[in-house]
């Protein structure tokens, strides 16, 4: 999916092509919940901290590509059975 280069952490005004594999999208009518799952030793803080812009731009891209509102995001560590919400905000308004 092309993204904002500012978006991907690239400097610019143009758009980058970013890829990766959403663990889990549900769809219920035109709201989307995107899950990723991670294996770690982290605590919920860093893990979020870690993994907040790879979200975001799973957001942006199922908004942009699917044109679907994801209403939440949260990183499941499998280690733990934790699930951490992550503030993914408007993708694209």
């Amino acid at each position: 999916c092309l993204v904002p280069a500012s978006m991907a952490g690239e400097r610019g005004d143009g758009e980058v092509l970013v890829q990766g594999v959403i663990d889990l999208l549900t769809v219920k009518g035109d709201k989307a919940m995107i899950v990723d799952y991670k294996y770690s030793s982290k605590p919920r803080e860093k893990l979020l901290s870690t993994y907040r812009k790879q979200l975001e731009l799973y957001a942006y891209a199922v908004k942009k590509v699917l044109k679907l509102n994801v209403e939440k995001a949260y990183v499941f560590n499998i280690k733990t059975l934790e699930a951490t919400e992550c503030d993914v905000g408007p993708a694209i308004t």
